[in-house]
């Protein structure tokens, strides 16, 4: 069996339907292989020549703060995380962000 790219059944943005009282895990970044860099994760990692490394989301190795924004039944849920892409693929991680580090983004 083939399978076909559908671009009718594509959607680029950076959102997932998840329902409220449900648990989701949900991807920010990912990193492979042995790559010093890491990449911001979307449904546009998806497309045809993508490799699942879009280069418009490229970050180089290092510490960066990302802020998850969950919208559910009209209320926003917003947290801030720190993404370690300063490490190995084996310890890459997502930790809780400080309350130093969530006062500069909010």
């Amino acid at each position: 069996m083939a399978q076909v790219f559908d671009p009718v059944r594509y959607d680029a943005a950076f959102r997932r339907d998840c329902f409220p009282g449900s648990e989701e895990i949900a991807d920010v970044a990912a990193k492979f292989d042995n790559d010093d860099e890491c990449y911001g994760w979307s449904n546009e990692a998806y497309l045809p020549g993508k490799g699942w490394r879009n280069q418009d989301y490229r970050l180089p190795r290092g510490r960066y703060l990302v802020r998850v924004t969950i919208r559910s039944s009209g209320e926003n849920i917003s947290a801030v995380f720190q993404l370690e892409n300063s490490v190995g693929r084996q310890h890459f991680r997502l930790l809780e962000a400080s309350s130093a580090d969530r006062a500069k983004v909010e």
